[in-house]
């Protein structure tokens, strides 16, 4: 298992070991699977703009077809929310997490990762367009599906989501930087893989360390009040 995932599924069993009431669960953008670890006493539902994807969800309890931007809960519904590789897909990201913390219980946790904006694979995936992301799937990762939209916004960079917690009265409960993308581009292509690298230390000199090479995705979780620090913070 991919160590972040382990770690994120710690953090999600930390809120409901020991409790036998129910603990509610969003899984925000869910699509055909769930990447975590769930407990019995859980009720989960999954939020998706996709039928198709949310049809194939078997890990669900509720399922809602809907838009995270715009889909109203009622305020304090969940202990957790996670939304993993979909905020690079929104518009207008701070949104949907304004829209998570209104719908979050005192001691709740939210599970972000998102691409991190500030890599050259995240400027990349920014500015380029969509036939180049569709032939990077075809070509370079063998990919049946079609990618989706991406925007990337600024929004989700690592800095404007920690400035997101201090403004909203979240703490910080664990951040890491992830690999894992750059580790599948070596095993899918070693010669993509070495030129992304060339690039990404070029850009890295250029910026002057601004912009990142291996650390291409970024993982957050916050926290509202009520809830002890984690004390696995990388």
């Amino acid at each position: 298992m991919d160590a972040h995932i382990k770690i994120i599924n710690e953090s999600i069993s930390s809120r409901i070991s020991g409790r036998k009431d129910k603990v509610f669960i969003l899984e925000a953008g869910c699509g055909s699977a769930s990447w975590f670890d769930i407990g019995a006493n859980a009720d989960v539902v999954g939020v998706d703009i996709s039928w198709s994807q949310l049809y194939k969800n078997k890990t669900l309890d509720h399922k809602i077809l809907g838009d995270i931007v715009t889909l109203g809960f009622k305020p304090a519904s969940f202990d957790v929310i996670i939304c993993c590789d979909v905020l690079e897909h929104v518009k207008r990201p701070e949104l949907a997490i304004a829209n998570f913390c209104n719908s979050l219980k005192d001691g709740g946790i939210i599970v972000i990762l998102v691409p991190n904006v500030l890599s050259l694979k995240g400027l990349a995936t920014k500015f380029t367009p969509m036939r180049f992301h569709q032939w990077v799937y075809k070509k370079i990762y063998r990919y049946k599906s079609k990618p989706f939209p991406t925007y990337c916004r600024f929004a989700i960079s690592p800095g404007a989501l920690r400035r997101f917690a201090k403004s909203n009265n979240l703490d910080v409960y664990w951040e890491s930087y992830r690999l894992k993308w750059i580790q599948t581009l070596r095993t899918k292509s070693t010669l993509f893989h070495a030129i992304y690298v060339i690039l990404g230390l070029l850009l890295k000199v250029l910026t002057i360390g601004a912009i990142a090479v291996s650390e291409t995705e970024f993982v957050i979780v916050y926290k509202k009040a009520g809830m002890p620090r984690s004390p696995s913070v990388i």
